[in-house]
C-alpha cells in the first residue's frame, strides 16, 4: 500500500480503537499507564468475556518477555514458571497478529453466537425472497389476464335470484346478470399465458440476479458486508410492498426482479464475515466449513418455512397472494433488526470492509498555497480555496476505481474463476428451476394440482436441497477438521491423501449423475403419451415429486459448498469472486431458461414442451458437471486445504508482494500445468467413470465389511515420484480400523488415526 493513501474507513473509526491492535500499541502497555488499560478495556466492551482477558494479558507478558529491556525479568520468569510453560508461550508468539481478533468467536463450536445470528438472520431473508417463488403460480392467472387484455360481456337482462336467509323462512330476491368472456377458449389462452409468464420471469429475474452479482460483488468488498446487508434488507423490504400492489405484468417482473436484486449480496455477504471472523487457510481448523454448512442450512430453512405457509394461509384463510407479499416484506424487516443488533464485520469491529477505498490525499487548493510556500506564505495566499462538490465527486469516484479496477482484473484474468463459474451454471440453473415447478405441476398433472395447490409443490425441491446439504455437507466439514491429520503424514504415504480426497471427487460426480437422471425422469412424465397410458395422475405426480427430491439432493453441495471452498484462495478478493462466479452463473443459466421457455410456449405446455425444456436442462447439466468435477479434482488431489491462503499484512509486507499475494490463487498454477486435468481430451468422461468407482468402492464397502483397498490415481507433480506408482501403491483398512500404506520398495507401514477414516467413509 501507498505510505500516502488513507483508508476510506478510517475517518470514522476511533484513534483508540485503531491503535490497540497495532504491533507497537503491544510492545507499549508494558510501560503505559493503568488509566489506559482501563481505557482500552472500556473500548473493548469484553470486561465479561473471561477467555479474552486471558489470551490479552498472555499477549502482553508476551512482548515484555520478549523486549530487550527486560532480559532479568525474563530469566527470573522462566525459573519460576517451568519448561511447560515457555513451550505455551512460545507456540502462542509464534501465531500471527491476525489471529488474536479472531480467538474471540468460539472456533469450535457449530452454533456458536456467530453462526446462530447468520442462521436466525438469513433464515428470514430467504423467508421474504422465496415469497415471490411461492405466488408465481397464482399471481401469473392473476396478472396474465388482465395482460391479455381480456374483455367481459354482461347479458343485457337481468334475472331473479331466488335466496333465503340463515333461519331459512324469509326469501329474497336478488337480480343479476350472466357475464361471459369475449375471448375464444379462455381457459386454454390463460394457461399457456401463465406459463409463458412464468418462464419469462424465470428468465428476466434470473438475469437481473446475475446483474446483481457484477454490481454489487465489488460493492461488498469496498462498503462492508453487514452495511450492504442492512441497506439492501430494507429495499427488499420496499420491493415486496412494491409486488403486493403491483396490477399488470410488468410491474410484478420488476417487483420480482428488484427482490432478486438486492437479495444477491446475501451469500457473498456471509462468505467474506465468516472469512473476517474465523480466518483462512490452515489455521481455520474447519470452523468456516462449519459455519459454511449452518449458512447453506438457513437458505433453505428460510425457503421450507415460507412455502408451506403462505399456501395454507392463501387455502384456509381469506388472505390472497398480495397479503402473502407483504408478510414476506415483514421477513425481511425482521432480518435486518437481527443484524443490526447481533452482526459485525469482524471481531474487533463493527463495520470492517474487506478491500477499504483508497483516498489519495489532495492538495491545500487550487491557489497553490502548499506547493510554493509551504512554510511563510503572503497574507493574500492564507485563504485557500476549498474544492467543489463535483471536485470531491470526480476524487470520490478516481479513489474507487483506484480501488476496485485492480481487484476486478486480477478475478477476471483468473482461469479458475472462468472454469468454477461456467461449471456454477449447472446447478444455479437447477437451484433457479424452483420458480417454474408450481407451474410444471399444475400444466401436467390434469388437474390434479390446481393454481393454491402449485405454489406447495416448490417445497419439494428446498426438502431435496436440505437432505442433500444434511448428508454431503458433513462429509465436507469432517475432511476440513482431519486437514491437520493430513499434515502429519510422511511424504511416503501420499497416496492415502489422493485416494481420500479421491472418494471425495467420485462423491461429486455421482451427485451429478443421481441429478441429470432426475431431469430425464421430469422430462420423460411430462411427455402425454406417457401420462395417458399409466391412467392415473395421482400415480404421475408421486414420481414428479420422487423425481422433484431426487433433482435437489443431486446439486445442494455443489451449489452451496464448491464456489464457496474455492473463494478461500483469493484472499482479500473473495467476495468479488463469490459474486462474479454466481453472476455468471445465473446469466448463463438465465439463457438457458428464455430456450427453456421458447420450448415450452412452442411445444404446448399441457403437451410437449415441459419435456423439451427438462431435457435440454439435463444436457447442459452433463457439460457443467463434467467441468466442475475436474475442478474438484484439481482442488482436492491437489491437495487444496494443504496450501496456505496468500493474504498477508499490508503494514509489514511491500507493496507490490503484498498485491500479488492478494491477488492470485494456488490453483491458477495448477490449472496452467500441463499435467493438468483440463489439457486432457481423453478425460472427457470422467464424470460417468468417477461415479461408477464411487458405485464400485461403495459395494465394496458393504460386501467386506472390513478391508477395503483404494488404489490411488495419477500423480499430477512430475517431481513426486513417492506417490505415482500404481501397481504398488495400495492404501488399505485393517481389522483395528487404522488405515495401512502398502509400499513396493520396502519402504515402512503408516498407519493414521481414526479420525482420518471417518473423513473419508
Amino acid at each position: 500500500m501507498d505510505p500516502n493513501e488513507v483508508l476510506f474507513d478510517d475517518f470514522c473509526d476511533d484513534p483508540i480503537r485503531r491503535f490497540q491492535n497495532t504491533p507497537r500499541a503491544v510492545g507499549m502497555r508494558s510501560s503505559a499507564h493503568p488509566l489506559v488499560e482501563e481505557v482500552d478495556d472500556f473500548f473493548n466492551s469484553e470486561n465479561d468475556d473471561i477467555s479474552f482477558r486471558r489470551r490479552r494479558v498472555d499477549y502482553y507478558d508476551i512482548s515484555r518477555r520478549q523486549s530487550p529491556r527486560n532480559d532479568d525479568c525474563n530469566s527470573v520468569a522462566e525459573n519460576d514458571e517451568g519448561t511447560n510453560q515457555d513451550h505455551y508461550y512460545n507456540d502462542l508468539y509464534s501465531r500471527q497478529p491476525q489471529k488474536w481478533t479472531s480467538q474471540k468467536t468460539p472456533q469450535r463450536l457449530t452454533w456458536n453466537r456467530l453462526n446462530a445470528t447468520i442462521f436466525v438472520g438469513l433464515s428470514l431473508f430467504s423467508a421474504a425472497t422465496t415469497v415471490p417463488i411461492t405466488l408465481i403460480p397464482t399471481m401469473s392467472l392473476s396478472l396474465a389476464s388482465v395482460g391479455n387484455g381480456e374483455e367481459w360481456h354482461y347479458s343485457p337482462y337481468y334475472q331473479i335470484l331466488e335466496v333465503y336467509d340463515a333461519s331459512g323462512k324469509i326469501k329474497r330476491w336478488i337480480p343479476f346478470r350472466i357475464r361471459t368472456s369475449g375471448a375464444s377458449n379462455n381457459n386454454d389462452q390463460n394457461i399457456s399465458s401463465s406459463s409463458l409468464f412464468a418462464s419469462h420471469l424465470t428468465s428476466v429475474v434470473t438475469l437481473v440476479t446475475a446483474l446483481g452479482k457484477f454490481i454489487n460483488g465489488a460493492i461488498v468488498d469496498i462498503a462492508g458486508a453487514r452495511r450492504l446487508l442492512l441497506l439492501y434488507g430494507m429495499c427488499t423490504c420496499l420491493a415486496l410492498l412494491g409486488l403486493r400492489y403491483s396490477t399488470t405484468p410488468i410491474q410484478g417482473i420488476v417487483s420480482c426482479a428488484a427482490v432478486d436484486f438486492f437479495s444477491s449480496i446475501n451469500w457473498s455477504s456471509g462468505i467474506i464475515i465468516l472469512c473476517a471472523h474465523y480466518g483462512n487457510g490452515n489455521e481455520r481448523g474447519g470452523s468456516f466449513e462449519r459455519g459454511l454448512y449452518v449458512m447453506s442450512l438457513a437458505c433453505r430453512c428460510g425457503s421450507l418455512i415460507t412455502i408451506p405457509l403462505s399456501s395454507l394461509l392463501m387455502k384456509w384463510t381469506n388472505v390472497t397472494w398480495r397479503g402473502i407479499a407483504g408478510l414476506g416484506a415483514c421477513f425481511a424487516l425482521s432480518g435486518v433488526l437481527v443484524f443490526y443488533f447481533y452482526l459485525t464485520d469482524s471481531p474487533g469491529k463493527v463495520h470492517d470492509p474487506q478491500n477499504s477505498i483508497r483516498m489519495i490525499p489532495q492538495s491545500s487548493g487550487d491557489n497553490g498555497v502548499a506547493r510554493h510556500h509551504p512554510y511563510h506564505p503572503p497574507l493574500r495566499l492564507w485563504t485557500t480555496t476549498q474544492p467543489s462538490v463535483c471536485q470531491r465527486a470526480i476524487h470520490f469516484c478516481s479513489s474507487v476505481t483506484r480501488t476496485i479496477l485492480p481487484s476486478i482484473h486480477a478475478v477476471l484474468i483468473s482461469p479458475v474463476f472462468w472454469a468454477v463459474a461456467v461449471a456454477h451454471a449447472g446447478a444455479t440453473m437447477v437451484k433457479q428451476s424452483e420458480r417454474i415447478l408450481g407451474t410444471y405441476f399444475r400444466d401436467t398433472s390434469y388437474g390434479v394440482v390446481t393454481e393454491s395447490k402449485a405454489s406447495m409443490m416448490t417445497m419439494f425441491m428446498s426438502l431435496g436441497m436440505l437432505a442433500g446439504l444434511l448428508v454431503g455437507g458433513k462429509g465436507f466439514v469432517k475432511a476440513a477438521e482431519s486437514e491437520q491429520v493430513l499434515h502429519t503424514i510422511s511424504s511416503k504415504s501420499a497416496s492415502s491423501t489422493h485416494a481420500a480426497h479421491s472418494g471425495t471427487k467420485n462423491m461429486i460426480a455421482f451427485l451429478y449423475c443421481f441429478s441429470i437422471c432426475m431431469c430425464y425422469m421430469l422430462s420423460f412424465f411430462a411427455m402425454p403419451s406417457i401420462r395417458r397410458a399409466l391412467h392415473l395422475p395421482v400415480l404421475v405426480l408421486i414420481l414428479q415429486v420422487l423425481a422433484t427430491l431426487g433433482l435437489g439432493y443431486g446439486v445442494a453441495v455443489q451449489y452451496y459448498h464448491i464456489p464457496a471452498i474455492v473463494s478461500a484462495t483469493f484472499g482479500k478478493n473473495r467476495g468479488l469472486y463469490t459474486a462474479y462466479t454466481e453472476g455468471i452463473a445465473g446469466l448463463l443459466s438465465s439463457i438457458v431458461w428464455r430456450i427453456v421457455g421458447g420450448a415450452v410456449e412452442e411445444g404446448n405446455p399441457q403437451g410437449g414442451g415441459w419435456a423439451y425444456g427438462w431435457a435440454a436442462v439435463a444436457l447442459l447439466l452433463v457439460f457443467c458437471g463434467t467441468l466442475m468435477v475436474t475442478v474438484v479434482e484439481i482442488y482436492f488431489v491437489g491437495g487444496g486445504w494443504q496450501h496456505e491462503t496468500k493474504e498477508t499484512d499490508e503494514i509489514t509486507q511491500p507493496v507490490e508482494l503484498s498485491t500479488k499475494n492478494l491477488n492470485s490463487s494456488w490453483m491458477d498454477e495448477e490449472f496452467l500445468m500441463d499435467s493438468s486435468p483440463l489439457r486432457k481430451p481423453g478425460r472427457l468422461n470422467t464424470l460417468s467413470s468417477s461415479a461408477l468407482q464411487f458405485i464400485g468402492n461403495q459395494a465394496r464397502i458393504q460386501s467386506s465389511g472390513k478391508k477395503l483397498y483404494l488404489t490411488s490415481i495419477d500423480c499430477h507433480d512430475k517431481e513426486d515420484t513417492t506417490s505415482c506408482d500404481l501397481d504398488t501403491d495400495l492404501l488399505g483398512i485393517d481389522d483395528d480400523v487404522s488405515l495401512l500404506l502398502l509400499p513396493s520398495k520396502g519402504g515402512p507401514q503408516h498407519d493414521v488415526t481414526h479420525s482420518f477414516v471417518s473423513s473419508i467413509l
